[in-house]
């Protein structure tokens, strides 16, 4: 299964020291004393570009909100909501405000909401197309590779904690690299690894939270150096055998490592490969898990070139 990100409402003692005015209505229609809609997602911690926002979100996160009012047919919507609503994480525990601070209220008639979330907060409904970032060593161009969906359907007016689990739409792409027993582990500091002719950009249907067709062939750069294990977010797909990753040493030296077979790639995975530098010599071990670090492995395949 996908990992996910749970959002939940904000918890009532946090809230009931807030002032009136926090609570300030998204639209005209509704009514006094009505339910604001108030979210929240769990505590966070990561590293840098192998376990960044694996199951939750940094602080200061912004991400889109989708709200509407549940109609049946012939019916109007009574609430109308100014999406999208833009909502961030306040601390590191996970605590979630609209930007605005413009909280949005459960309709006034009673009726349920339908709802959609989308991270990152630059892809609107109206995308047509995800690109992942060419240069991924920046955490900034890595998170923002990471498209992440969530939605919550026929939820009911209440105080109740409401779950979003926002799952990985993309795949990500681990590289570890290492010497045999005895060999100079040091030849690897400084070491950069891309992924070469891989797919970028993706066909994607933001409010049901799918993907199409995928295009715009070209490289990726890793993050970190080849001393510590180095990561990629790329868009699912299927990558053909031949010249997959390319591995700079500081020294100068450029080895290249050609996949044996095909390889697929799916939503919500990481793929770990294991690669061992002997000289010009390339061995390779690939598995794949779960984005959250914690399902056992479903493939585990020698990949010598």
């Amino acid at each position: 299964m996908n990992k996910f990100i749970a959002l939940s409402i904000l918890c009532i003692a946090f809230f009931s020291s807030c002032s009136n005015n926090a609570f300030e209505k998204e639209d005209s229609n509704g009514l006094e004393g009505s339910t604001p809609i108030l979210l929240q997602s769990a505590s966070f911690d990561s590293r840098a570009g192998i376990s960044v926002q694996n199951t939750q979100f940094e602080r200061n996160e912004k991400i889109n909100v989708y709200i509407f009012e549940k109609l049946g047919i012939g019916e109007v919507a009574s609430t109308i909501y100014n999406n999208p609503i833009e909502y961030y994480t306040t601390n590191l525990s996970g605590a979630m405000a609209p930007t605005r601070t413009i909280y949005p209220y459960y309709p006034s008639n009673g009726r349920n909401i339908n709802m959609y979330a989308v991270y990152p907060n630059g892809v609107l409904s109206t995308a047509t197309s995800f690109s992942v970032q060419e240069d991924q060593t920046l955490k900034t161009y890595y998170k923002s590779s990471d498209l992440m969906y969530a939605s919550a359907n026929d939820v009911e007016r209440s105080s109740n904690i409401i779950p979003l689990s926002f799952n990985h739409l993309m795949t990500k792409v681990i590289v570890e690299l290492s010497v045999p027993t005895g060999k100079d582990a040091n030849i690897l500091n400084g070491a950069i690894v891309k992924l070469k002719n891989v797919m970028r950009t993706v066909e994607v249907d933001v409010p049901n939270g799918t993907l199409g067709s995928v295009s715009n062939s070209g490289d990726v750069l890793l993050t970190n150096d080849g001393s510590e294990p180095s990561a990629a977010i790329i868009v699912p797909q299927t990558i053909q055998a031949g010249h997959f990753l390319e591995i700079r040493l500081e020294n100068g030296d450029i080895l290249n490592y050609n996949l044996p077979q095909s390889l697929t790639f799916s939503s919500g995975k990481k793929n770990i490969f294991g690669i061992s530098i002997n000289e010009t010599v390339i061995s390779a071990k690939f598995s794949v898990v779960a984005w959250d670090d914690q399902e056992p492995i479903e493939t585990t395949l020698s990949l010598d070139d």
